[in-house]
């Protein structure tokens, strides 16, 4: 049951923790940090293949299917059984292998490592419309093959994107103020103190890559 744990995020007294090769999310009970005991699991081959990155909000967990090229949303209202809800459908060319999710209000945003044909040139960020769990809509995709190569991390803070190249060793940042039209708005590469940029993470003014 965790067999590749991968991702994880924790509600209350409870861990939830993909495993990218049982594709698998399974429930842990935390309550007792000592020992924690796992309580249930779902599993999904065509849902929760190889999960990349989870975003809990609400009654909800985001997730990003890196084998199927998909998002799906699970239900934790019930917390010790978790229900998938929905997911999209498998998208190889505005989804090439999705890496992190982040929510926002009613949109979630996807950074996809790839672009068609699988360049990591084409490499970009995707937003989905999740104000109806039960219909994912897609709202927008933007690429860039010139500033972001192989994307990867993800931040979303005051009406930006920030997307982390790990090939580009870059950092690039999308205008998101209209979700069916983000516009790239800045970009910087630093091949040495930025060699590999991973993840990001944005607190006041300043990103941390």
């Amino acid at each position: 049951k965790l067999n590749g744990a991968n991702a994880v995020v924790v509600n209350g007294s409870y861990a939830y923790v993909s495993n990218a090769v049982a594709d698998t999310l399974t429930v842990i009970d935390v309550s007792n940090p000592d020992k924690p005991v796992i309580v249930n699991s779902t599993t999904s081959a065509t849902q929760l293949d190889n999960i990349a990155s989870m975003y809990l909000s609400g009654k909800y967990i985001y997730a990003s299917s890196r084998d199927d090229d998909l998002i799906t949303i699970i239900d934790i209202s019930v917390p010790t059984v978790p229900r998938i809800v929905s997911s999209t459908a498998t998208d190889s060319t505005d989804l090439n292998d999705p890496w992190e999710i982040v929510v926002q209000g009613k949109f979630a945003y996807v950074t996809h490592r790839l672009g068609i044909g699988a360049p990591a040139s084409g490499a970009g960020m995707t937003i989905y419309d999740i104000s109806n769990p039960n219909a994912i809509v897609k709202a927008s995709t933007t690429a860039s093959t010139s500033s972001i190569n192989d994307a990867r991390g993800l931040d979303v803070a005051g009406g930006y994107a920030y997307v982390a190249g790990i090939i580009s060793d870059s950092l690039t940042i999308f205008d998101i103020s209209s979700s069916t039209a983000p516009v790239e708005v800045g970009t910087v590469k630093e091949p040495i103190r930025m060699n590999g940029a991973t993840n990001v993470k944005v607190v006041g003014k300043y990103a941390y890559v």
